[in-house]
């Protein structure tokens, strides 16, 4: 499933207490609040409730940022949000991150991505971010990039497993020498099965064993 897919939808508007919190916005946001586990209530509107004013706030301070229950159309609470969605990795804070004009680097994965596809630096992105006013333009910069992000990490991907391949085929061409041949076809077997799994991407815990039975 593509990464971008994990995304209801980008603000339109402000959401908060006193704020414009247009219904489209307001469900859209519980329901990204719902898949980090900040808005526990089943999303039936767009009105703002309590619970929803609480899982802002949780999930600000949860990520370092301001906590003021408030998330505007390209600000820092969105850029996070939609960062953590798209299971961009979080840095650790560095001396760099004020060029971002954020308190935290939980953003800063996004804008280092939209700035390679926006052919400009990180903190340029940062304030592309910060000033596109349309939402649509925002989505779409993130889909566009979604392709070329999930090609990149496949890429990754598949290299792991051809070097974990490389170690295991090793290990059955050693087993071939020291125990037997037969030995050493039910590991190359085993090892065959692993390769499958890691590209699949199955998590190591799931992968069948490297044996040299049947």
């Amino acid at each position: 499933m593509p990464l971008f897919n994990n995304l209801a939808a980008l603000l339109r508007a402000p959401v908060g207490n006193n704020h414009e919190n247009q219904p489209d916005d307001v469900k859209n946001l519980k329901q990204n609040l719902a898949k980090t586990g900040h808005y526990k209530r089943p999303v039936e509107n767009g009105y703002i409730d309590q619970e929803l004013d609480d899982g802002i706030k949780n999930f600000q301070r949860e990520k370092k940022l301001k906590i003021d229950g408030i998330a505007k159309p390209g600000g820092e609470t969105e850029a996070t949000l939609a960062s953590t969605l798209m299971k961009l990795p979080n840095p650790k804070p560095s001396k760099d991150d004020e060029k971002y004009g954020y308190q935290t680097a939980s953003a800063v994965p996004l804008f280092k991505i939209l700035g390679m596809g926006l052919g400009m630096s990180a903190a340029g992105a940062a304030q592309w971010w910060m000033n596109e006013n349309n939402s649509d333009e925002r989505e779409q910069v993130l889909k566009s990039l979604n392709k070329t992000f999930n090609n990149d990490k496949s890429e990754l991907n598949t290299k792991k497993c051809e070097q974990i391949d490389a170690q295991n085929r090793k290990i059955c061409n050693e087993i071939s020498k020291v125990i037997n041949t037969r030995a050493g076809r039910v590991c190359h077997s085993s090892a065959s099965n692993i390769y499958a799994a890691c590209l699949r991407g199955k998590p190591e815990s799931e992968w069948p064993p490297l044996t040299d039975k049947f």
